[in-house]
């Protein structure tokens, strides 16, 4: 994965040796991002649903469900052992970035998506208590954040077994076929390993395949994960400096710059100008949510998607519904987390990582058919 380091320049994706290395006890963790308050780009650009006024800059309480917007396309309310499920409709985007936008990478050739067909994601990421409550352990290393923080030090194995539960527990098919599962689901880092926030999880699979026409649960594909977040907000056309996006990202990302946390087990993630020295994940929903009322797509914890990473976009003027799964050796990661530096944060990034990956910054969201 890569550096989210602000004071890192941009190195390309070496390969499983050098995501391997990463880790905040050496230079600062990886991840990606970023939504909202971007200038729209022309309507010919664009033809996903229309978007919401941004809602308040009011943080939600930490308890208790995030307050949507009143206009938010509520599917289905929260339940103990997942958080609220959000309807997001069909539409054509402009997925990726500019070559002008700073930091833009090689690997985020901007090209337009069409998702033909609707599904829904959960409003925040996957909460400690939502997976205590399902599975009956707990990963974090941020246990102390408490149970409305996002579950973290999961592996891309286990946030698909996690999908399979939840399926299972409400009557649902399945939307992984599993073969050769090993291991311990959401045993976390122990100290053996040498590091406690980060390790290469002992629980994996042989194979995971797709099940076609499912009803359960998923991890969005990639392209749906950066739709939902964009929530209709075109591509930047003029870079912006640190500075600016500082001051966009303020109220809509818990990420490095405002990351500032009171219980034990903090992370010392300060920049040259030390703030914070205090940092880690927060309730999730405490942020203003994007247009759609979404949370935390940017910050908090980077999320897990259900693609197979690929450098090469697939090619043509229109890709239309890009699968997830597929093979190779890495998984996508997106959204960003409490460790990522300004610089790095934007809805645009890709990160690469094992899917054997369990960090204290890294956890899930779910989607569904409707």
């Amino acid at each position: 994965m890569r550096s989210p380091s602000s004071r890192v320049a941009r190195l390309p994706v070496l390969g499983i040796v050098a995501l391997l290395a990463w880790s905040c006890d050496g230079p600062t963790p990886p991840m990606p991002a970023s939504p909202l308050v971007i200038p729209p780009e022309p309507p010919a650009t664009q033809s996903a649903p229309a978007p919401m006024p941004p809602a308040p800059v009011t943080a939600p309480p930490t308890e208790g469900p995030p307050r949507l917007p009143p206009d938010a396309r509520v599917a289905e309310p929260e339940t103990p052992a997942r958080p609220a499920l959000l309807r997001i409709a069909p539409g054509v985007f402009l997925m990726g970035s500019t070559a002008g936008q700073r930091e833009h990478a090689s690997d985020e050739r901007l090209h337009r998506v069409e998702l033909s067909r609707p599904f829904l994601l959960t409003v925040t990421e996957v909460t400690q208590g939502s997976w205590e409550r399902l599975m009956g352990n707990n990963p974090s290393f941020f246990r102390a954040c408490g149970p409305r923080c996002p579950v973290e030090r999961v592996n891309w194995y286990e946030a698909v077994t996690f999908a399979n539960t939840l399926s299972a527990s409400e009557g649902r098919t399945a939307c992984y076929a599993t073969e050769g599962c090993t291991g311990v689901v959401g045993s976390g880092c122990g100290r053996a390993t040498g590091r406690r926030n980060w390790c290469l999880g002992d629980y994996r699979c042989r194979a995971v395949q797709a099940v076609p026409g499912c009803t359960g649960y998923r991890l969005p594909t990639e392209a749906e994960w950066e739709y939902a977040a964009r929530a209709g907000v075109s591509v930047p056309r003029d870079p912006e400096t640190v500075l600016q996006r500082r001051q966009r990202l303020g109220a809509v990302a818990w990420y490095a710059d405002n990351s500032l946390v009171g219980y034990g087990d903090f992370i010392n993630c300060a920049d040259p100008d030390g703030v914070p020295s205090r940092c880690g994940p927060g309730a999730v929903g405490r942020m203003r949510p994007n247009a759609w009322g979404l949370y935390d797509t940017l910050g908090n914890v980077a999320e897990w998607c259900e693609d197979a990473y690929d450098a090469e976009y697939p090619p043509g003027p229109l890709v239309v519904d890009p699968v997830g799964v597929g093979t190779g050796p890495l998984k996508v990661t997106r959204g960003g987390s409490w460790f990522t530096g300004a610089a790095w944060v934007r809805l645009g990034l890709r990160d690469p990582a094992v899917p054997l990956r369990r960090s204290h910054a890294l956890g899930f969201r779910l989607a569904r058919s409707p």
